[in-house]
């Protein structure tokens, strides 16, 4: 699925996003609650003070004056005499809060002297800051944000009070205070945004009431806070708008329905890596980027979980919405003010939108919010004034891999023969069967997707060397030794970019095997007919000796060579796993260092996060101390200890048989 939107992104965007920027949106409170009768809303709207600051750097040391701004645009002449005997520049305008007041500071660079004919008498500078207390105001009338100033007074850099000669003085209040007290914020234009974005997020039925709503949306009081400007804004909610509570999903689906679940679920996620991979240019912290995996994981394995057992939310996509940005809000925030002016204006839009949605969410679910397709179009439009793809495919994005930290390349290629005395060779030459194989099977693999039950078969070209993967009764001892030593050497690979301890070593070795045993009894591929294809999960969602799920791991794992490469399988397998463990075990660990973390502890929570995502660690261990295991927790402890007691002989009772 491929949504296309191209965009610009303008004034009117910037202030549609000042009207519903909020750094916390509290829940709207209704002051009428009379049946059949409108509800009158409170609508808190808080305007960040860095987002202020970022208006009033980007508007007024931009604006036209006597001299204009240097390079940097970080500092404005407003007045310069030709022989340089008077002159004010000013730079880094701000707002801040202090006692409860609103303080609007300005470095000031002062040069005052007379002149006399051809010479400067007495010339002096002054470096300070300008501090006016202001009173905020917002017209009802044209929905201008206003500053009037109550005083003014002039401050050395180390914060001390300074008195300024007549002359300067003057000069500050001819053309400082005059130019600043020109400084406002238009929230005219955002009626449009809101009508425009807005409807798109309740049921077409409800949309013009909430036109009627929106018009009739008014603002009252300006509160001074410590993060920003606090809108007191009053708004009516119909009754008629209100639906009754959600139903739970039925236990089973029809297929219509289902279908209809997984597209709606299948453009969040692309919105969501859309959303993630506008952070690839920045420098992200390694907290930061752990936060962005965990959220992308645990949006992902939830959907599994969903796919399984439907009962739960009646709108995952909304209640994934409303918890993704209240976890990313901030870190998009914490970026702001890198970006550059054309992509300020695109990243404030898009935050005003979202936050919106948590605004509205915050009224109650029983008002009919639903994140849409058309809304999450909108949301692309404004997050990106350029051409942008919402798509939903198998494609290996590494500029996703970049921003997650996992930029690790799995270095060897699809070699043809993998798993013999030559494996360990670089991909094969341009031209090769195989890599004209590869070539059509990733031309081909988007039509075959994630989800769907058919069949996927190889090139005939390439069957004779997908051969030696298919398990044959007389041929037990040499599969098992091809098998197992692909998954040794690869989970070495690995092991040997992360630099783990010797004592680890083993450990993790045998982890890779017993996870392999459990998810695909050593197997890739098995037959249909006279045919090879690769092995899939009864669900079709996961792929391969390693089981990899192709949604969860959609766009960090190329999907043809998971399907077709048992090698590239193996390493993907034992790179995930070594992933949960240093990402999340190890600093669990770290938490209760006095507990029995044995292996075989150590070895249950890995899998059980290997099968059902991050969230099963915190799960596993309550299981685990109440010694209320699932089967799944079982199944794999038995093949663990198998394999820990070098019983491998025993793959022949889900091989062959018992």
């Amino acid at each position: 699925m491929t949504l296309k939107i191209r965009h610009g992104i303008g004034y009117a965007a910037l202030c549609g996003c000042l009207l519903i920027w909020t750094a916390l949106i509290a829940a709207a409170s209704p002051a009428a609650d009379t049946l059949g009768e409108p509800k009158q809303v409170t609508l808190p709207m808080t305007l960040d003070y860095a987002l202020l600051n970022a208006m009033v750097r980007n508007t007024f040391l931009e604006g036209g004056a006597v001299a204009g701004v240097d390079t940097e645009k970080t500092r404005k002449t407003l007045y310069y005499e030709q022989d340089g005997c008077q002159g004010v520049v000013v730079s880094a305008p701000r707002f801040r809060e202090e006692g409860g007041v609103l303080l609007m500071e300005t470095q000031v660079h002062l040069r005052y002297g007379r002149s006399m004919g051809r010479y400067c008498v007495l010339p002096l500078s002054f470096d300070g800051v300008l501090v006016m207390h202001q009173r905020p105001s917002i017209s009802p009338e044209d929905w201008t944000l206003r500053f009037r100033p109550v005083k003014s007074e002039m401050r050395t850099p180390d914060g001390q009070s300074a008195r300024l000669a007549s002359l300067a003085w003057r000069l500050v209040e001819d053309y400082v205070l005059g130019a600043l007290a020109d400084v406002s914020v238009n929230l005219g234009p955002p009626k449009q945004q809101l009508q425009d974005f807005l409807p798109l997020m309740l049921a077409d039925a409800d949309r013009p009431q909430v036109l009627e709503m929106l018009n009739g949306l008014r603002p009252k009081d300006v509160l001074i806070q410590a993060q920003g400007l606090r809108l007191e804004n009053v708004m009516t909610i119909f009754d008629e708008l209100y639906q009754p509570e959600p139903e739970w999903l039925e236990p089973y689906l029809s297929h219509e329905e289902l279908e209809q679940f997984i597209v709606a679920w299948e453009v969040w996620d692309a919105f969501l890596v859309h959303l993630i991979t506008t952070l690839a240019t920045r420098q992200l912290t390694d907290d930061e980027q752990m936060l962005l995996l965990d959220v992308l994981l645990r949006m992902r394995h939830e959907f599994a979980h969903h796919l399984e057992d439907p009962v739960g939310q009646a709108d995952l996509v909304r209640v994934q919405f409303v918890e993704a940005w209240t976890w990313l809000g901030p870190l998009f925030r914490g970026h702001l003010l890198d970006a550059d002016n054309e992509s300020l204006l695109g990243y404030l839009a898009f935050f005003s939108a979202s936050d919106a949605l948590l605004a509205l969410d915050k009224l109650g679910p029983t008002l009919g919010l639903e994140i849409s397709r058309d809304g999450l179009i909108r949301l692309a439009w404004l997050l990106d004034e350029q051409e942008t793809l919402l798509e939903y495919g198998p494609e290996l994005l590494p500029e996703l891999r970049r921003v997650l930290g996992l930029d690790r390349e799995l270095d060897r290629g699809l070699d043809n023969g993998l798993g013999n005395e030559d494996s360990g060779r670089e991909s094969t030459p341009p031209g090769s069967p195989w890599s004209r194989s590869l070539k059509f099977l990733q031309d081909h693999l988007a039509a075959f997707f994630i989800g769907t039950a058919q069949a996927e078969f190889p090139p005939a070209e390439l069957e004779a060397d997908l051969a030696q993967w298919i398990f044959r009764a007389r041929d037990l001892e040499t599969y098992m030794d091809r098998v197992t030593r692909v998954l040794r050497d690869r989970t070495g690979e690995v092991l040997d970019k992360t630099e783990r301890p010797a004592g680890h070593r083993d450990f993790f070795h045998d982890l890779v095997l017993a996870t392999a045993w459990q998810e695909s009894c050593f197997r890739q591929f098995t037959t249909s007919g006279d045919r090879i294809m690769y092995i899939r999960s009864y669900n079709n969602t996961s792929v391969g000796i390693m089981q990899i799920n192709e949604r969860v791991w959609r766009g960090l794992y190329d999907q043809t060579r998971l399907r077709w490469d048992i090698a590239y399988n193996s390493q993907v397998g034992a790179e995930i796993l070594d992933l949960y463990h240093s990402k999340y075990a190890r600093p669990r660990m770290r938490k209760a260092p006095d507990a029995a973390w044995t292996l075989d502890l150590q070895a249950g929570m890995l899998y059980a996060m290997y099968n059902g995502g991050p969230g099963q660690l915190d799960r596993f261990l309550t299981r685990a101390q109440e010694n209320n295991l699932f089967r799944s927790d079982r199944l794999f402890r038995e093949k663990w200890d198998w394999v820990r007691q070098d019983a491998l002989d025993k793959i022949s009772i889900c091989l062959i048989g018992p």
